[in-house]
C-alpha cells in the first residue's frame, strides 16, 4: 500500500485550518503547491450562497483555491448586492481591499472600473445589471453550482482520527499497554501521571464525609468552583467577579502563582462559569454580562476576551483544546462555540426553551449534550448544529425503582406532571457512556446517551411529607461514589456499586451552590451562599 505525500500534506492543512492557523496554512499551500478544497459540508456552502449569507460564504471559502474567473463573479455579486442595500462603504471596501478585486483591477481594469461606476450610481438597481431573464436568485444558483463543483466533503479532524485508529490497532494487535489519558506520540508513552506520582495508594476509593479544612469569603461567596484536570489547582469565581486559584492540599492561595499577590483575574460582573483546558494551563471564565475571558494559569495573563459571547450570563463552559474552540451555554437559552484565538463565533445551537445550565462533550468530539431549566437533555451533532435527540427528566415525588429501570426517558415523561429544572449532567469515570443527571427533584438518574435509565438514587426525605430536592451532585474520581446535596444543605453519599445510601451529613448553614470532587484523590469540596468552601476527606 502506498500513501501519496500530497494526501499527508492535505491532512496537515486540514488540521491547521480547523485550529485557526491561517498564516501557516497559506505558507504550506504556496510552498508545496498542494491545495485543500475539502469542506465539512458542501450543501451548507451552496445554501449560504443561494440565501445570500455572504459573511458565512466568505468565512467558509477562506483558504480554498477557486478559479480566478469564479472568484471575480462571486465577489462581483457580493459587491452588487451590498450596493443595492445601500451598503456603499462596505461594497467599496471589498472593491479596494480584497485580493480577487485587486487581481480584477490588474487583469480586467475595464470590468473593475465599470463595476465601480455602476454601484455608485444614484438609485442603483441590481436588476438593471443583469441580462434580460436573469434574476438575483438565478445568479446565486449559478454561482452555488459552480462553487460546489470545485469542492469535496471530508471528515473533520481526519489527522487525529487516523492517529487514534493507529494507536487502537497497535493496542489490539501488538499488546500495547492500555492507554489512559493524553499520549506522547513522539516518545510513545502516556503523559498522564500515575497514581503513585500523586502519592495515592491503590486502595478502594473511600467515601469522603469527614470535614478537614475550609476557606472563608468576606462579604462574598463563590458562584463557581472546580479542580484542574491535573488536580494541582482549585479555581473559584465569586459574585464580585474575582477569580482565585487555590492549592487544594493546604486550602490556601496557591503559592506557585506569584501573580495573585499583585492582583487577581477579574470580570466586571459575577462569575457564573469556569473551565480548564485538558493540560490545565488555560482557564476560561464566563460572567453575568455575557463575557468570556481566557487566562494563562501560570502568569494570570488575559489571553483573549470575548465581550459579547452571549446576550445574557454565561452559565457553563467547555474548552475543546484539540479544536481550539470554547463552547458556552447561557441564560439566553443558546449554546455557542467561539475560536480560542480569534474569539469569532463559529457555531450556534438553538432549541432549548430556557436557561442552558450544563454542557458535556464526549471524547469523540462529534456530539454535544446539554441540560436546561426547561427540564430537557438535548443531544446535538456538532458538525451540522442539528438536534439529534431530546429527553425530559420529570419531577416525580415517588419512584418505583425496579419498574422504572431501563425505561426510556421519553416514556417516563408521559407519567410526569411537570419538568424539573435540570442542573447538571456529567460523565461517570470508568463507566463508558453513563451520565449522572441532577435535576430539581429528590432523585438522581444514571442514563445512557439513548435516554435509557440504568440506576436511580433517591433522597431518604421522599418518605416524609416534605421531600427535599437535590440542588447539586458530582461523581468521585474512580466512579465509585455519587455525592449530592439537597436544598437543606445536607450532603448524601451513594454507592454506585450497591445502589445504597452509605452516609449523610450536614454541610452548610445556607443553600449550597455547588459540589465538586478531586480528579485523582478522595477529596470532596462544597461551596455555599454562607461564604464558605469546605473540604471533606475520609
Amino acid at each position: 500500500m502506498e500513501i501519496d505525500s500530497g494526501d499527508v500534506i492535505k491532512l496537515i492543512l486540514q488540521f491547521m485550518k480547523e485550529n485557526n492557523l491561517p498564516k501557516s496554512f497559506q505558507a504550506i499551500q504556496e510552498e508545496t503547491g498542494v491545495y485543500l478544497n475539502i469542506v465539512n459540508s458542501v450543501d451548507k456552502i451552496t445554501l449560504s450562497i443561494q440565501e445570500g449569507k455572504w459573511d458565512d460564504v466568505l468565512k467558509m471559502l477562506s483558504g480554498l483555491t477557486l478559479p480566478t474567473d469564479l472568484l471575480f463573479d462571486l465577489n462581483e455579486q457580493i459587491v452588487l448586492e451590498l450596493a443595492e442595500l445601500q451598503e456603499l462603504e462596505l461594497a467599496n471596501s471589498i472593491l479596494s481591499s480584497t485580493k480577487p478585486m485587486k487581481i480584477m483591477y490588474e487583469n480586467s481594469p475595464e470590468r473593475f472600473v465599470k463595476l465601480k461606476q455602476i454601484i455608485n450610481e444614484p438609485n442603483f438597481s441590481l436588476q438593471s445589471f443583469y441580462p434580460e431573464g436573469i434574476t438575483r436568485e438565478k445568479r446565486r444558483a449559478t454561482l452555488s453550482h459552480r462553487v460546489s463543483s470545485y469542492l469535496t466533503e471530508g471528515q473533520p479532524s481526519r489527522l487525529l482520527v487516523l492517529l487514534e485508529q493507529s494507536m487502537k490497532f497497535q493496542h489490539e494487535h501488538y499488546q500495547l499497554s492500555q492507554i489512559e489519558g493524553p499520549f506522547d506520540l513522539f516518545h510513545g508513552k502516556t503523559t498522564t501521571q500515575t497514581r503513585k506520582s500523586f502519592g495515592l495508594s491503590e486502595e478502594v476509593e473511600k467515601c469522603t464525609d469527614k470535614f478537614i479544612d475550609s476557606i472563608k469569603f468576606q462579604n462574598s461567596y463563590p458562584e463557581k468552583a472546580l479542580f484542574s484536570p491535573n488536580g494541582k489547582y482549585f479555581a473559584t469565581g465569586s459574585i464580585q467577579g474575582f477569580i482565585e486559584i487555590w492549592d487544594p492540599e493546604i486550602a490556601k492561595i496557591h503559592p506557585d502563582l506569584a501573580f495573585q499577590e499583585n492582583g487577581l483575574m477579574k470580570h466586571d460582573s459575577a462569575i457564573l462559569s469556569l473551565a480548564f483546558s485538558n493540560n490545565s494551563k488555560l482557564l476560561a471564565s464566563g460572567s453575568q454580562n455575557g463575557e468570556i475571558k481566557i487566562w494563562s494559569i501560570e502568569t494570570g495573563k488575559l489571553l483573549k476576551k470575548i465581550p459579547t459571547a452571549h446576550s445574557q450570563g454565561i452559565t457553563c463552559l467547555e474548552i475543546l483544546s484539540e479544536k481550539l474552540e470554547i463552547m458556552s451555554g447561557s441564560f439566553d437559552s443558546l449554546i455557542r462555540s467561539h475560536g480560542l484565538r480569534s474569539g469569532n463565533k463559529l457555531k450556534e445551537f438553538r432549541g432549548h426553551q430556557s436557561f442552558v445550565n450544563s454542557i458535556l462533550i464526549p471524547k469523540s468530539g462529534t456530539i454535544l449534550l446539554s441540560g436546561s431549566s426547561d427540564g430537557s437533555i438535548r443531544i446535538w451533532d456538532i458538525k451540522s448544529e442539528q438536534c439529534l435527540s431530546i429527553f425530559h427528566l420529570p419531577k416525580l415525588a415517588q419512584v418505583d425503582q425496579e419498574k422504572i429501570k431501563g425505561m426510556d426517558l421519553n416514556t417516563l415523561e408521559l407519567q410526569a406532571k411537570d419538568d424539573a429544572t435540570l442542573y447538571s449532567i456529567q460523565f461517570i469515570p470508568e463507566k463508558k457512556g453513563k451520565i449522572l443527571v441532577c435535576n430539581r427533584s429528590p432523585h438522581l438518574f444514571i442514563i445512557d446517551q439513548s435516554g435509557s435509565i440504568s440506576q436511580i438514587f433517591s433522597s431518604p426525605t421522599i418518605k416524609t411529607n416534605q421531600p427535599k430536592d437535590f440542588v447539586a451532585a458530582c461523581v468521585s474520581a474512580k466512579g465509585t461514589w455519587i455525592y449530592a446535596v439537597d436544598e437543606s444543605g445536607t450532603i448524601f453519599c451513594f454507592s454506585l456499586i450497591t445502589n445504597n445510601l452509605e452516609h449523610q451529613f450536614i454541610g452548610h448553614e445556607k443553600e449550597v451552590v455547588g459540589i465538586v470532587h478531586h480528579p485523582q484523590k478522595s477529596l470532596l469540596v462544597t461551596y455555599s451562599e454562607d461564604g464558605t468552601i469546605k473540604f471533606w476527606g475520609f
